[in-house]
């Protein structure tokens, strides 16, 4: 049986006494009456056709087998080998696109208790423990993190070979004397508050390794570590591997904090007092143009706080964000090019019914917001001009 065929074209001609199939430019006849295929639309996918393979010549096998090698030998009997097909065009083309890059699958298993789906990587790990992914360069390693054990960083042997299959690959878990702790207190400006406050920890990335520096998405994380947060603010939490992790800590009505931190093997570290500030409210008053011309008629309203991220269309990506730092409001954001321009105290009117085109703007990193002040914003990113006044309260 033959499976797997990546196809550009199939021509199917049930007959009684042939079958032709044209795969990339090649035609086989084969004798056979009836075949059965599966045809996924393919921006690149698969076919999977039944047919008896003593109708293919030696060299049609070798061929097919050639086209069959691009995927890691231990990854072709995985429950979830479908899932990986899926993923193999896109990875291909990633791969070509770089010359250093490689095509890597294998297996992590978990020498101790959990779900290996929740080790962290930079690729989805299936279920089973089974993964594919490309990496920038075979000189720098493949990161495995999983809370309670020890960080797994994989070398590779080859060197200059497309593809690598890494067997399956062990994470030894680490006995309960070896782990770390954490403590702190928090600081809010009402007691009756901090019941409602919460510390949490995620595992964080090991150092990436894929030509674009970043990470694959994905839909599944593991729940985060909880700390017990006591009636005085003072919180601890144990267990943590020696390695990074990403700390957050919240209380309704507040703005959060969130920071690294990295374990050393059975420490205690102390995070001293964290004190949350409570959440100013920001009101907007705003107009948005496709170009620095604005209508006051076109003019809305909008409540935030705080911490918050702004959008001032709906859709794809934000114009500000609003962080909140002892008290002050600073202005920041995430999708550059984008230029900001105090205009002063005033009304967004004084600003109308004239071309702003000329009006000289730098990007706004953590600067200071001003209250009462309008502000022209250019979001090249997203394509547009918005006119602002801000109050603080």
């Amino acid at each position: 049986m033959l499976t797997h065929i990546r196809l550009l074209l199939v021509i199917l001609a049930v007959v009684i006494c042939q079958t032709a199939v044209a795969e990339e430019g090649r035609i086989w006849t084969l004798k056979e009456k009836r075949i059965e295929a599966t045809l996924m639309d393919w921006g690149q996918d698969y076919v999977t056709l039944k047919i008896p393979v003593n109708v293919l010549s030696e060299a049609d096998l070798a061929y097919l087998e050639e086209i069959r090698a691009d995927v890691p030998p231990i990854l072709r009997g995985a429950p979830c080998y479908a899932m990986i097909k899926e993923k193999m065009p896109r990875l291909r083309k990633e791969a070509q696109r770089h010359e250093t890059a490689a095509i890597v699958g294998g297996r992590v298993v978990l020498d101790g208790e959990g779900n290996p789906q929740d080790v962290i990587a930079q690729m989805k790990i299936f279920q089973g423990g089974y993964f594919i992914t490309v990496v920038g360069e075979l000189n720098r390693p493949l990161c495995f993190r999983m809370h309670q054990y020890l960080p797994l960083d994989v070398e590779f042997k080859e060197k200059g070979v497309n593809i690598v299959d890494l067997g399956t690959l062990h994470m030894n878990s680490l006995d309960i004397s070896k782990l770390s702790c954490v403590k702190g207190k928090l600081n809010l400006d009402c007691e009756s508050d901090i019941p409602k406050a919460k510390v949490s920890f995620n595992v964080q990335q090991g150092p990436i390794n894929t030509p674009s520096g970043g990470y694959e998405p994905r839909r599944y994380w593991p729940a985060p570590i909880e700390a017990e947060v006591e009636s005085d603010g003072s919180f601890t939490a144990t267990g943590f591997s020696p390695m990074g992790y990403s700390c957050r800590i919240q209380a309704p009505g507040y703005v959060y904090q969130s920071m690294s931190i990295r374990f050393k093997e059975k420490e205690c570290l102390d995070l001293g007092t964290v004190f949350l500030d409570k959440q100013k409210k920001i009101f907007l008053e705003y107009i948005v143009s496709s170009e620095p011309k604005f209508d006051i008629d076109q003019a809305r309203k909008i409540t935030l706080h705080g911490g918050d991220r702004w959008k001032a269309m709906d859709g794809y990506g934000y114009d500000l964000n609003f962080s909140q730092e002892k008290g002050r409001i600073l202005f920041d954001y995430s999708y550059a090019p984008c230029y900001l321009a105090d205009m002063g105290i005033g009304n967004l009117d004084n600003f109308t019914g004239q071309h702003l085109q000329g009006v000289a703007g730098k990007e706004p990193h953590r600067e200071k917001a001003k209250n009462g002040h309008v502000y022209l914003l250019r979001q090249e990113h997203l394509n547009r001009w918005v006119l602002f006044r801000i109050t603080v309260q």
